[in-house]
């Protein structure tokens, strides 16, 4: 019995020797890197003495000389080279450990508690800046936000909440994109609408430039261009020069008579002028017509505009392809959007085409002005 006795405590005794050894060898080491500036391999041979032996101690080394052996000091002081937010968190390891107590110099005693402060210290500053840098960075990526520069604020926010994942005004300025995106492209919408409708082209070209380049793929885009190139079309149309009926004048042989004469009027050349007149009044009349009517259409109303142009004298009015051609898209606008297609409408479509190509047989329709189902069918009609 008192055999099994010996041997167990002999076997207890040479496995805590073996472990000790191991731990010593790894704390030693890390200590001579550290001595030589190898502070990231210093740093792993401490964590690995501290795996094998967390408790702090003094344990002899050759003859009577012992040694402190304070694991998480020694990390704190390494760590300090390498990344003191770290070295501070282990510095309060050490006091909740209580590893001053195994000193027992005053000197050691003194300069741990020296270290200990320095590296507190160090930390508050070094938080202090990164606070300073963080929060520089931050009026960067608002600045970028309220200037609208919505992929550079993201990048920004998102290397903020890398720099610092504890604070909360990266993500709240993540969430903040979406939200003043969306109404920044609700505002160009209306900038160039506004910009149409005021025939202030520059103003909606604008506009729709900064939606294009933030949101190329945006639905409401393509019909800002179509009423854009109509606008313009219209304008177009308003500004053609008004012929005068052409007029022959016959100069009479002045009489030999000394005495003045007043001429007689000419009943012809004054039916003549008052037609030509009441001509070009109807003419006028008949273009205010057709842009208002392409004003309705293009506020998205191509029933409002095709009643304003059945209401037209269509004796006068047929004389005209531009008129026919307006009747052309109108009809095939109702078709296109109205509920229940009616079929009657593409065939007066059909129709009203026809009479384009008879007053205008080389007619194309721009493809820049009108949707792709209106040219579309003009190539199907031919």
């Amino acid at each position: 019995m008192k055999s099994l006795i010996l041997t167990t405590l002999l076997l207890l005794t040479v496995g805590v020797t073996g472990q000790d050894r191991e731990f010593k060898s790894f704390f030693m080491n890390g200590k001579k890197m550290m001595a030589t500036g190898q502070y990231q391999q210093a740093l792993d041979e401490l964590k690995e003495a501290y795996r094998r032996e967390p408790k702090a101690q003094r344990f002899r080394m050759d003859g009577a000389f012992f040694e402190s052996y304070l694991p998480r000091y020694q990390i704190a002081l390494c760590y300090e080279q390498l990344d003191i937010m770290q070295a501070d968190e282990w510095v309060e390891r050490s006091k909740e450990a209580l590893e001053s107590e195994i000193l027992k110099k005053k000197d050691d005693l003194a300069e741990y508690h020296k270290n200990l402060e320095r590296i507190t210290n160090n930390a508050a500053a070094g938080r202090a800046n990164l606070r300073n840098a963080y929060d520089l960075k931050l009026s960067n990526a608002q600045s970028l936000l309220n200037e609208n520069k919505f992929a550079e604020a993201k990048g920004a926010f998102e290397a903020l909440l890398a720099m610092d994942g504890s604070r909360s005004e990266a993500k709240v300025g993540l969430a903040n994109i979406t939200g003043k995106r969306a109404n920044y492209l609700d505002q160009l919408d209306l900038e160039a609408n506004r910009g149409i409708m005021q025939k202030d082209w520059r103003k909606a070209e604008i506009a729709m430039a900064k939606i294009k380049q933030l949101a190329p793929n945006l639905a409401t885009l393509a019909g800002l261009q179509r009423a854009l190139l109509e606008g313009r079309e219209s304008e177009r149309l308003a500004s053609l020069p008004k012929k005068e009926p052409a007029t022959t004048v016959t100069v009479a042989e002045t009489p030999t008579k000394t005495a003045t004469q007043v001429p007689t009027p000419d009943p012809a050349l004054a039916a003549r002028r008052n037609n030509a007149r009441a001509a070009e009044a109807q003419r006028q009349a008949l273009r205010e017509t057709l842009l208002e009517s392409v004003a309705e259409y293009r506020r998205g109303y191509p029933a409002e505009a095709l009643k304003l142009l059945q209401d037209i004298d269509e004796s006068e009015a047929s004389k005209f392809a531009t008129y026919h051609w307006l009747k052309t898209v109108y009809l095939l606008s109702s078709f296109t959007y109205g509920g229940d297609q009616d079929e009657s409408l593409k065939q007066a479509a059909t129709e009203s085409l026809k009479r384009v190509v008879q007053l205008t047989p080389d007619f194309i329709p721009d493809g820049r002005l009108y949707p792709d189902f209106i040219l579309n069918f003009c190539e199907a009609a031919k």
